[in-house]
């Protein structure tokens, strides 16, 4: 008789656990969220248990969340590839998924046309040029890859430069009269020699030489959020320092495939080029929310 009962216990506790984990799941409030093509969106979701294994689940991957008073913050993205459709993420906790808590509206943005005149030789690549191309493509990918699970930064990003902008993100791009494609990044005017510093505290995970972008460096800023300074004529910061915000990457150029000098920054999430303008916007919202 005496097991029985604990047997009933122990059903009785299941029952209620599983009845308390699905209620929860469905009570859930759920956080609507605009986003536009190209764009970044900062994620401010109320919930009271700490897990540092958390994750939102969206159309685009799962995007890396931290917990800072009481809610759990993150930057989802939506490609410049976009399909224009609307979608759900879920708040996953230690590979536990708590079900639907954001409600994501997409919206569409117009991109102008800039026809571009470059040496024909970094349109149409020898074998030896595309080989060099994927090379560099594998490496980048596993940089992009092995990002730091917190973020390295504790205040918003700022714009590398405030010089005149040549080419906005999103601009698709005809070069030489012929070949088409877009621009994932932004341009900001400056002549040969200008200090460039980094938008945002981070670490150097990559400093060289790149084919397109020439003379490049890479920052790591945590949670899978890294800024690229492309097409520099000198670099100044090592592989695997750490560099606070403002600190200078090197000097602006005009090496890689570029019709002058300027300096090209891309800001890459998950995998995905997003408007640098747009990170810039959502950063400046924490400690706000």
């Amino acid at each position: 008789m005496k097991s029985f009962l604990i047997i009933i216990s122990l059903l009785s506790l299941i029952s209620c656990a599983s009845s308390k984990m699905s209620s929860s799941k469905i009570a859930l409030p759920i956080v609507n969220v605009d986003i536009k093509v190209g764009e970044v969106a900062k994620v401010d979701y109320l919930y009271a248990d700490y897990d540092e294994d958390a994750f939102f689940v969206c159309k685009w991957g799962k995007f890396p969340a931290y917990y800072e008073d009481g809610k759990y913050h993150a930057y989802i993205i939506e490609s410049y590839f976009s399909n224009l459709e609307s979608y759900k993420c879920s708040l996953e906790l230690s590979k536990v998924d708590l079900g639907t808590v954001l409600s994501v509206s997409v919206y569409d943005r117009p991109f102008p046309i800039e026809q571009l005149h470059v040496n024909p030789k970094r349109v149409y690549l020898s074998k030896k040029d595309q080989m060099r191309v994927r090379n560099e493509q594998a490496m980048l990918n596993a940089i992009y890859s092995d990002s730091a699970s917190a973020p390295l930064f504790s205040e918003g990003f700022d714009l590398p430069m405030n010089s005149y902008i040549t080419s906005h993100y999103g601009v698709k791009r005809v070069f030489n009269g012929k070949k088409k494609g877009q621009h994932l990044g932004t341009d900001f005017r400056a002549r040969v020699g200008l200090p460039i510093p980094t938008a945002n505290n981070g670490r150097i995970v990559y400093s060289g030489d790149l084919f397109y972008t020439g003379k490049t460096v890479i920052v790591d800023h945590g949670v899978n959020i890294f800024t690229v300074y492309g097409h520099m004529s000198k670099l100044g910061s090592e592989l695997g320092e750490y560099v606070p915000k403002g600190a200078i990457l090197g000097l602006s150029g005009a090496t890689g495939r570029v019709s002058g000098p300027h300096l090209h920054w891309g800001v890459k999430i998950l995998g995905h080029y997003i408007d640098g303008a747009s990170m810039v916007r959502e950063s400046k919202a924490i400690g706000e929310k």
